[in-house]
């Protein structure tokens, strides 16, 4: 080992939050060629410090042996979220080096249930320790712009979501200040197992435009985007089955069943003929949907 890595091995060992907030400032490819040389075990101690997002784009400027070996390292719940927001192909390489016994928590990740607030949500979200000062997290802010939303989410050592605030209020409070004295405390999040229907009929979406996502242990998965969840509306819609009737005219033939129900039946049949004269002859084109 070269004395500058015996150096900074050292220092990490015996300040590693220090040395967590001293990499933070660093780009990735430094961070991580920083760390290379140290130990797993000693690189997972200083890391376990940091945000989720900067640990996982350290790990995919490291090796990938070496990362996949990182990420075993670190406590459980920051272990989670730093890999889902690894590339696929790294994900994969995760699960295939740490073999059936630590990889199968790994594996269940990427089996997520399909059509449910945590498959929905964006981990690739910068987010904020809470002991840092305003200052520190302006600079980090602006090192990494474009994972930036207009709502900032503070997550503590253990990957739990404690606080928010607006870019904002981040900007307009003291540089010297702690995060965890001017963030808000009052947390509105989407638990990560409802699913698209509950998500949809979520009340707080007419106060906020995104939302956070967490688990059953608090821990931040990321966050859900409105125009995410107009999507889901749209693909809900449709998935129709073909040739069946509207919701509306369903309903209006059930109003007027009793009075009307010759005179609905000749205009479904007047509609599906429609349909089918509207078909192009040549079975070509989209399917309808």
């Amino acid at each position: 080992m070269r004395p500058e890595d015996q150096l900074n091995h050292g220092f990490a060992r015996l300040f590693p939050v220090e040395a967590a907030r001293q990499l933070e400032t660093y780009e990735p490819e430094d961070s991580a060629e920083i760390l290379a040389p140290m130990p797993t075990v000693d690189m997972a101690t200083v890391l376990g410090y940091c945000q989720p997002g900067m640990i996982s784009q350290v790990v995919q400027k490291l090796a990938p042996d070496k990362g996949a070996d990182l990420i075993s390292e670190l406590p459980a719940s920051m272990a989670d979220v730093v890999f889902r927001q690894l590339t696929p192909e790294l994900q994969q390489h995760v699960v295939e080096r740490l073999g059936p016994f630590h990889g199968i928590r790994f594996r269940r990740a990427l089996l997520q249930p399909k059509q449910t607030a945590g498959s929905l949500a964006d981990p690739r979200v910068v987010t904020l320790p809470p002991n840092i000062t305003v200052g520190e997290s302006i600079a980090l802010l602006r090192r990494n712009s474009h994972q930036a939303g207009y709502y900032v989410y503070v997550v503590g050592r253990e990957a739990k979501l404690e606080g928010v605030m607006t870019m904002k209020a981040l900007f307009m409070a003291d540089p010297q200040d702690c995060v965890s004295t001017v963030m808000n405390t009052h947390l509105v999040a989407i638990p990560a197992d409802l699913t698209n229907e509950e998500i949809i009929r979520h009340p707080y979406w007419q106060q906020f435009p995104t939302l956070p996502v967490v688990d059953r242990d608090q821990v931040f998965l990321g966050m859900l985007r409105y125009r995410t969840l107009q999507q889901v509306i749209e693909d809900s819609e449709t998935r129709r089955v073909p040739g069946s009737l509207p919701t509306g005219l369903i309903q209006l033939w059930e109003a007027y069943s009793l009075a009307g129900i010759r005179l609905m039946t000749q205009f479904s049949g007047v509609a599906e003929s429609h349909a089918e004269f509207t078909q192009p002859l040549d079975g070509g084109g989209e399917e309808p949907s």
